[in-house]
């Protein structure tokens, strides 16, 4: 196993900070946050005009659904090395997972991937990433995780006897919860699964509850197995894998007799040498996370820690932040839910909500403007909430004001600095402008083809005029993408692209445009603005809901096949 986590992320450091003046001039670099930036509007530099280059990598773990990846992931780009941070679901067997991508390797390839939820559930809130604090803050479903649950170094296994984890003084928030613990078993030059012959027995128990024992084979079964064996590449400094690292990853559901001063305890007896390498527990909440060592070049070196570690209801839209503050909504089947302001300045995880009047929030991040943040709702709501005193006001805008059937607001909000602009349910596009006292006033609406979930795209062009694209869709069988031209009083609609839903924002760059479709042959898409023209296509498998994200001139997107396309 590679224990170069603490050099490496020095070095990685300053070749970030170089990076930035090496590439900035001609290609956007780093998406840390829905829509790439901080008023979410997702025109990037450099994306690329031909797929000269389109990778597949199956990040599944196991199993298949409809919750796949299903959100759009964050890169950024170290020297000159691009990466991908992946939220997905690894369906049954093994929960939500977090992986790291080597984008820039001619063979992109999985640097490492690590558990951060429970059990299977749809991960529809895009991560934000921290580049300056190292760090990645998701919004999981079943992801409630323990702070005190770690081991500050492995456990070494020698043959025949057994290594013990114990960990106690556990406030538990559910009786049923599931441990991770990922066992080292051995590392070979070629990958070959047959020669992995070091088996044994595990045994966890949790608050005095029932123990479950496990045995540990090398012929694992198919289905219903609490463990697998899983198989990590290992990589030589130019990105060419030298090796195979292996493991028994066992993932199960143990439940507790007491809630409170509860002990988790982990004995595993190898018949040959190993190591525990880390411990995990989840219960299943939602929760916002804190994921660090994301320098670290394999699994062992990335920690989890709770940041709002129980949450009512899914978190389904993207986490942003501001200052020392993260934002984030959740929705459970059009019931009143809340809207969070997270302090997180210092480990300092300060908690705000909204709650009041709603209906929930799905798809809707939020954006600053001046000194409040807005976000919209279901039941076709837009919110706004002064920074300072987040949750203090319960006045709402009601586009049904303007337009009865209004639908919901299912996009985030983009800014230009001046305006808000989203879209909602009822097929239309919007314009808002808040007043000296932040109150949004309507300033325009249009009609489009479609139902629409697209946060609006806006690009600023050379003839005074502006274009903001949007997706739409009816179904998983028709839509397109859309442009709004606004010139003055003057709006106009014309299509870009049609015969595919598109429910996610439109990548914009140089005179194209990119986005995937969420229909069974799903694909990602590039068009040329001006012709109207598909330049290239990529990744035709199945539903891809989530969107595009582009830096150093590379594009990843996802489906709910846990297929990840790289395209440069």
């Amino acid at each position: 196993m590679k224990r170069t986590s603490r050099v490496l992320a020095i070095l990685l450091a300053l070749a970030m900070l170089l990076s930035v003046t090496a590439f900035a001039a001609d290609k956007t670099t780093v998406w840390p946050v829905y829509g790439s930036n901080a008023n979410h509007n997702s025109v990037v530099d450099g994306a690329p005009t031909s797929a000269t280059s389109v990778t597949g990598i199956d990040l599944s773990n196991g199993g298949s659904g409809w919750d796949g990846i299903d959100n759009v992931p964050v890169m950024e780009t170290v020297g000159e090395t691009t990466y991908a941070y992946v939220l997905y679901d690894g369906y049954s067997r093994y929960g939500g997972q977090l992986a790291k991508i080597n984008c820039s390797a001619a063979t992109p390839y999985v640097v490492w991937r690590k558990q951060v939820s429970a059990a299977a559930g749809f991960q529809l809130s895009t991560p934000y990433l921290d580049t300056a604090d190292r760090a990645i803050y998701i919004g999981a479903s079943n992801a409630s995780v323990y702070n005190n649950v770690a081991i500050s170094s492995p456990v070494a296994l020698t043959a025949g006897t057994a290594g013990t984890v114990t960990i106690g003084g556990l406030s538990l928030l559910t009786a049923a919860n599931r441990v991770s613990v990922p066992v080292y078993v051995g590392h070979t030059s070629v990958a070959d699964r047959g020669t992995l012959t070091t088996e044994g027995t595990a045994t966890i128990q949790l608050g005095g509850g029932t123990a479950v024992n496990l045995t540990l084979s090398t012929t694992q079964a198919s289905s219903g197995t609490t463990y697998k064996i899983y198989e990590q590449a290992t990589y030589d400094a130019t990105g060419t894998v030298n090796g195979y690292d292996y493991y028994y990853y066992i993932n199960h559901s143990v439940t507790a007799s007491s809630l409170t001063d509860a002990t988790l305890s982990i004995s595993v007896t190898l018949n040959g040498t190993g190591s525990i390498t880390s411990v995990s527990m989840f219960a299943n909440k939602g929760a916002v996370t804190k994921v660090s060592g994301i320098d670290s070049t394999d699994a062992s070196g990335v920690t989890l820690t709770s940041v709002v570690s129980s949450v009512n209801g899914q978190i389904n839209t993207p986490i942003t932040r501001y200052g020392d503050y993260i934002y984030f909504g959740t929705w459970s089947g059009n019931t009143a839910m809340q809207y969070y302001q997270v302090k997180v300045s210092d480990s300092n995880f300060t908690t705000k909500t909204m709650t009041g009047n709603n209906a929930g929030f799905y798809w809707a991040g939020a954006v600053k403007l001046g000194n409040y943040i807005y976000f919209g709702g279901d039941s076709g709501n837009l919110y706004y909430q002064p920074i300072s005193n987040f949750g203090s006001n319960d006045d709402v805008v009601a586009l049904t004001d303007e337009a009865s059937d209004a639908g919901n607001v299912r996009s985030t909000i983009m800014t230009d600095g001046t305006y808000l602009y989203f879209t909602s349910q009822g097929k239309y596009l919007w314009c808002y402008k808040p007043d000296r006292d932040g109150i949004p006033e309507h300033q325009w609406h249009v009609q489009l083809a479609g139902t629409s979930t697209s946060t609006p795209t806006l690009v600023q062009n050379s003839d005074g005029t502006t274009s903001i694209y949007t997706g739409y869709y009816s179904g998983f069988s028709a839509g397109g993408v859309q442009v709004t031209t606004v010139s003055g009083s003057t709006r106009t609609i014309d299509t870009v692209a049609s015969g595919f839903p598109v429910q996610c924002s439109i990548l914009y760059s140089d005179g194209y445009v990119y986005f995937n479709t969420n229909a069974s042959d799903g694909a990602g898409y590039c068009f040329n603005v001006a012709t109207k023209t598909q330049v290239w296509t990529a990744g035709s498998d199945t539903y891809a809901l989530g969107g595009m994200a582009c830096a150093n001139g590379i594009v990843v997107f996802g489906n709910d096949h846990d297929m990840l396309y790289v395209v440069k």
